[in-house]
């Protein structure tokens, strides 16, 4: 069986991207544009994964600036 005729599931992070499909014909410019807009889906999406409670605001515990105990 070729690999083509594979049953497995390819993992998402082993498959083809096509947004980089073409590296070898793209300017500098546009490879670094590719490269950081990839990036970005991954922030985004640990952005998303987060509980709502942990994207932002004060965090609770731990010490304070001058080494007080915060509640």
């Amino acid at each position: 069986m070729s690999p083509q005729e594979s049953t497995h599931q390819v993992s998402t992070t082993e498959q083809r991207n096509t947004a980089s499909s073409d590296l070898d014909r793209m300017s500098s410019l546009e490879v670094v544009q590719v490269m950081n807009a990839e990036d970005h889906k991954v922030a985004d999406a640990v952005a998303t994964a987060l509980p709502p409670d942990s994207r932002g605001g004060r965090c609770r515990g731990g010490r304070g600036r001058n080494g007080q105990e915060q509640r």
